[in-house]
């Protein structure tokens, strides 16, 4: 690459108000006294070339970084819509999935509250069976204690008539013919012999 040439000093001869006036080359002030010589002309051409090239370098560059950053503000905006529609997705099944759970919960408690009532129920229908139960044999056991000496007279009376009725050699009365029969059929003791 050629070095460029070292510029005289300013010396009495070039002093500012004696300066010759400048060219303008390629859109740029240029000494006359230095257009002369090829090198420098040659040295100023190329270092043209050479800022058109970076100037476009650096155009492309601004370019590449419009459209970077247009490509990454899309990519933004895609990924914060696919966020959202994955959020959204997620939030709705989860939700999906907690009504189904507190509805099944609901069922469950719904089911184990009726089967609860039904054993209460249950037991409170026992209790009472078993406390009418208890009423029937007192009942029953009271109304033997009462009537107890009447269905012994009633029994030995009606033992002897049979006994008689053997001896006397006639045919024995069938036990629901018999007088006393109404009263011993539900004589707790059972004598029809």
């Amino acid at each position: 690459m050629p070095t460029l040439p070292t510029l005289p000093t300013a010396t009495a001869a070039t002093a500012p108000a004696a300066q010759t006036p400048l060219q303008t080359v390629s859109g740029r002030d240029v000494d006359p006294s230095t257009s002369a010589d090829p090198s420098t002309e040659a040295r100023i051409r190329e270092l043209e070339r050479e800022l058109a090239k970076a100037n476009k370098i650096i155009d492309l560059y601004k370019h590449e970084q419009k459209e970077n950053t247009s490509l990454v503000g899309h990519y933004e905006q895609g990924m914060w819509q696919a966020t959202e529609q994955i959020r959204d997705y997620a939030t709705k099944n989860e939700d999906r999935f907690l009504a189904q759970k507190r509805h099944y919960n609901e069922l469950l408690q719904q089911e184990k509250d009726e089967h609860l009532q039904t054993r209460l129920d249950r037991d409170h229908w026992h209790g009472q069976t078993i406390r009418v139960c208890e009423m029937i044999r007192t009942a029953y056991r009271l109304r033997v204690d009462e009537w107890c000496d009447e269905y012994r007279v009633v029994v030995a009376l009606q033992s002897e008539v049979r006994c008689l009725r053997r001896c006397l050699g006639m045919e024995a009365e069938k036990p629901d013919e018999e007088t006393g029969w109404p009263y011993l059929k539900e004589a707790p003791f059972d004598d029809q012999a």
